[in-house]
């Protein structure tokens, strides 16, 4: 009887997370293309190639959407699948035959994570691999080819040098035109027509170096020197990072290479969130279920309209997913990445717990 419960339940919340999942990507996608049909169409020969386009722009970002709505998309399911066990009298059933309040939600909580899992399994192995698609499409469709030289770069490293680079050819891995400019307190600068990165150094060609202190202007021609920086070729292709593509590991690689930079904290706060995406998802269930439960039980008391009753009892989780979404951003606002993202879910956790061992059948 117990397994038949747990599959019967599990069987519900896959069929209302594949329905919540369609329709709202559904209408992302709809409302998307409309907007953006008629620049494709401008660019490509025919209606079919624009399609297709199109196509493997959603297709490469489907990561990225649910990364922003798969906690939300996760919470719809296991609501919709609470109401309908309510709606239809068998929550109450399931007391009535001697199970536990606490164990006739058990499984549902428990299989709350598991989109959440397979998630972070497939971007594991599949993310990587739809980076090209990836790239591929944002030229197609938003025009941005992140192969393309980059012109008037100027970046300061570890040590305080602003470098500034006339051209950057992201093909060749090569650089034109660049100036390094001594640091505070330092007094010589460099120029040079090009150069390339070689792991910590950036070889340069045909410089020049002067010193800039006021009693000293002399300028001295060499044919190659080296500098040693921090820059690298990823500090200068940084805004072309896709933290929802990456590895665990490559995004931990990422946040040392771009130690100091703003993307290091995009990549370092999407590692921690997919290390907490499956105590978010779980703590949600946790703490909406005794709420709904309880909630329900209430209005039964009151003499609202039915429709007012259903309204009301929708509102609920949503609040709840308002309330924590809003205590995530302002702690992810003053916290460092890893306790930004750990501190809420901890908390959300925590209160579902105590919450979900408190209920009490209706």
């Amino acid at each position: 009887m117990v397994a038949r419960l747990d599959l019967y339940i599990i069987k519900k919340f896959w069929i209302f997370y594949l329905l919540a999942l369609a329709s709202i990507l559904g209408m992302y996608v709809i409302i998307d293309t409309i907007n953006r049909l008629p620049g494709v169409l401008a660019r490509t020969a025919t209606v079919g190639f624009a399609v297709m386009d199109l196509m493997c722009f959603y297709v490469s970002h489907i990561p990225i959407f649910l990364t922003e709505f798969g906690t939300a998309i996760t919470l719809i399911a296991g609501v919709l699948t609470l109401f309908d066990l309510l709606g239809r009298n068998e929550y109450s059933t399931m007391l009535s035959s001697g199970v536990s309040p606490q164990r006739a939600g058990l499984c549902l909580v428990l299989i709350s994570i598991s989109p959440s899992l397979l998630f972070w399994a497939a971007l594991e192995r599949v993310g990587p691999a739809l980076l090209p698609y990836y790239r591929y499409s944002e030229l197609q469709v938003n025009c941005e080819d992140y192969l393309q030289p980059v012109h008037n770069i100027m970046v300061k490293d570890k040590n305080y040098r602003t470098f500034i680079i006339g051209t950057y050819k992201p093909v060749s891995a090569s650089l034109e035109d660049i100036w390094v400019l001594a640091r505070p307190g330092g007094s010589i600068s460099l120029h040079a027509k090009s150069g390339r990165f070689a792991g910590q150094t950036l070889a340069l060609e045909t410089a020049t170096a002067w010193k800039t202190t006021p009693e000293s202007q002399k300028r001295r021609s060499l044919p190659t020197a080296e500098v040693k920086t921090n820059l690298t070729e990823d500090v200068l292709r940084r805004q072309w990072l896709v933290p929802q593509l990456l590895s665990s590991a490559e995004l931990l690689h990422h946040a040392q290479l771009l130690d100091g930079w703003p993307e290091a904290d995009s990549a370092t706060k999407e590692f921690y969130r997919r290390m907490t995406e499956l105590l978010e998802s779980c703590g949600l269930i946790l703490l909406t279920i005794p709420i709904i439960l309880w909630f329900s039980e209430r209005i039964k008391e009151t003499q609202l309209a039915w429709w007012l009753a259903k309204l009301a009892e929708r509102a609920v989780p949503l609040m709840i997913f308002g309330l924590f979404f809003l205590l995530k951003l302002t702690l992810g606002a003053v916290l460092s990445p890893a306790a930004g993202s750990w501190s809420p879910v901890l908390i959300l956790s925590g209160v579902g717990t105590y919450a979900y061992c408190r209920h009490r059948p209706l």
